[in-house]
């Protein structure tokens, strides 16, 4: 019992590393001092940063309707399967 908590914390530290890592390296760090910033440093800055929001955005959007359509696609089979079996049910008895 022991050994499955400690496996199941480890994992969760794992987990949480290596979505530290992933943030880390999709995220650009912000500078510590704005004010030291020029005007068309904080222009590109901000550039930047609505083109990685677009993209997220888009992506998040993409795999919401993929995942829609799976849900449909499985929807659909499964009635499609009930379906069968009880026209299978039927014809058998």
């Amino acid at each position: 019992m022991k050994m499955a908590t400690e496996n199941l914390k480890n994992a969760a530290e794992q987990r949480l590393t290596a979505r530290k890592n992933y943030i880390e390296e999709r995220v650009k760090a912000l500078p510590n001092d704005f004010n030291s910033l020029n005007e068309a440093h904080l222009v590109s800055l901000v550039k930047e940063f609505h083109k990685q929001l677009a993209y997220t955005e888009e992506t998040r959007y993409d795999l919401e309707m993929k995942i829609r359509k799976q849900d449909y696609d499985v929807k659909t089979h499964f009635l499609h399967l009930k379906k069968f079996v009880s026209l299978s049910y039927r014809l058998t008895n």
